[in-house]
């Protein structure tokens, strides 16, 4: 019985991880308050615009592993904030190359929300900062402030609800509807970073709703552990090419059972299904397809 009672323990403690490791922006890792403050650079830094892309580069980290960034009041640069500083709601995961260089863009924005508050960093005393951080250790992290142009209107700060769940990068498939159960279709998907590792997964009607944990069946549950628990993205078979797009052939199910539950979801009737190519670094970067079968 404590066998048995080890073993569900766990299991429930893997699946809470990989939650919030392929939900959220984080996943079983050292919470940071201690920045090593790695060498990172953020261009450019001034006279930022709202929404502007800036390109974060560093050659700190390991190769091949996960590699978040996050907007960051200016306690995080101090010896008892780090993580709790930042806005990891509006986070971004990517995977350092296999040269150990790290180079990634990064929209930033005028508004990010810390701790369930709102921030102008167009206001904020000494400026917001861009940060990276290891995936499984945030005091591994370093960064750059920020300061935006100025003469900027006001706004109202109204504090962001809860992570995206996707980016709804470009899809297509090469079929049209009505689908049947057991047909192959080529799904071709666009706006990944070049070279990086992805995941195919199938996802019940409550993606968006619920989250790919608690709807999606991953192609490979082995690389869906990879990913949270492996520290580094090695072994995938499906990866962008040098433009960033995908193009992968997939199955039409009549029915999805997610990773965590014990009841199929037809994609008939009232129901849809999604075809999902995902980044294998941060499933918030994907492309969904929506299908129902034919009854």
């Amino acid at each position: 019985m404590v066998v048995a009672a080890l073993v569900v323990t766990v299991v429930v403690a893997g699946i809470v991880v990989v939650k919030r490791a392929i939900d959220g922006f984080g996943g079983d890792h050292v919470p940071g308050s201690r920045s090593q403050r790695l060498a990172v650079t953020v261009t450019p830094r001034t006279r930022v615009k709202p929404d502007q892309v800036v390109r974060v580069r560093s050659d700190a980290f390991e190769p091949k592993s996960i590699v978040g960034i996050a907007q960051c009041l200016p306690a995080v640069d101090t010896e008892n904030a780090g993580e709790a500083a930042c806005d990891t709601d509006g986070g971004r995961r990517f995977v350092v190359g296999n040269d150990g260089r790290f180079s990634a863009s990064f929209p930033v924005r005028r508004i990010i929300t810390v701790q369930g508050k709102a921030y102008d960093c167009a206001k904020v005393v000494r400026g917001c900062f861009v940060v990276a951080a290891d995936a499984r250790d945030f005091d591994r992290s370093g960064g750059q402030r920020i300061t935006f142009v100025g003469g900027l209107p006001p706004v109202a700060l109204v504090p962001s609800h809860g992570r995206v769940t996707s980016l709804r990068l470009p899809v297509t498939v090469d079929a049209s509807p009505p689908f049947k159960a057991g047909q192959k279709v080529k799904v071709r998907a666009e706006g990944f970073v070049p070279s990086e590792p992805l995941m195919a997964a199938w996802c019940t009607d409550r993606l968006i709703a619920d989250g790919p944990t608690q709807s999606c069946k991953p192609v490979s549950t082995q690389e869906a552990f990879t990913a949270v628990f492996g520290g580094t993205l090695e072994g995938f078979e499906l990866h962008a090419d040098e433009k960033g797009r995908v193009v992968t052939t997939m199955e039409i199910l009549a029915s999805v059972k997610p990773f965590v539950g014990e009841t199929a979801t037809p994609c008939s009737g009232r129901n849809h299904c999604y075809l999902v190519i995902a980044a294998a670094a941060d499933t918030q970067r994907s492309a969904i397809f929506e299908y129902s079968t034919a009854r």
